[in-house]
């Protein structure tokens, strides 16, 4: 799969969500006793974090409790954005590995990235094994190769191989699949170009 054709998926529209008051709103936004406005208020600025971005439930779920929201609020929005689909992990993640995969890291640093966003272990796996695969992590790395070949530090050494393997590596990728692409004939050619353009 190509990388600008990665799996980018989209969020369920969510500027339609009914506001605190509104018909339709039904038990999203209670209008009850005590504790029930702050409910509808967290529901409320979780659909707008949501709205300005995907996020993960960890990363929404931090948000919420930076902002002062009560254990059980929180609880309630998260519950609810997953319900109506706002808010879907696996989503999140296939939508962040693309986005990094294009920007030329590998497989270590995405795996450490969806870690920091609190998604667990097997979203992780998941999320790689279906949207950065083999031929994606090649893409991924000349990408990463060919950003690195324009920097001066690399057009002043003879042989940049030794200074391109650090550099891949340092952008997560295995030992094999960068003996892949320094083995492969579009690795030459790019050499060639780069020492041409020197």
């Amino acid at each position: 799969m190509a990388l600008n054709k990665m799996v980018k998926p989209r969020r369920r529209e969510i500027s339609r969500a009914p506001a605190k008051g509104r018909a339709g709103g039904g038990q999203d936004h209670p209008t009850g006793p005590a504790g029930s406005s702050e409910d509808a208020k967290a529901l409320q600025y979780a659909i707008r974090r949501l709205a300005i971005r995907d996020h993960g439930c960890a990363e929404l779920k931090l948000n919420l409790q930076r902002k002062g929201f009560s254990g059980p609020a929180v609880a309630k929005a998260i519950e609810t954005c997953i319900r109506k689909g706002y808010l879907d992990d696996q989503r999140f993640a296939a939508a962040l590995a693309a986005a990094q995969g294009r920007k030329g890291f590998g497989p270590a640093k995405l795996r450490a990235l969806l870690r920091g966003k609190g998604l667990d272990r097997e979203t992780i796996e998941q999320t790689l094994e279906q949207c950065f695969g083999r031929q994606v992590q090649l893409q991924a790395a000349f990408v990463a190769v060919s950003k690195k070949l324009r920097s001066s530090k690399v057009k002043s050494q003879a042989d940049p191989r030794p200074l391109l393997w650090r550099y891949l590596q340092g952008r997560g990728f295995p030992g094999s699949l960068i003996a892949e692409v320094f083995a492969s004939v579009k690795f030459d050619e790019m050499l060639m170009q780069n020492k041409g353009q020197g």
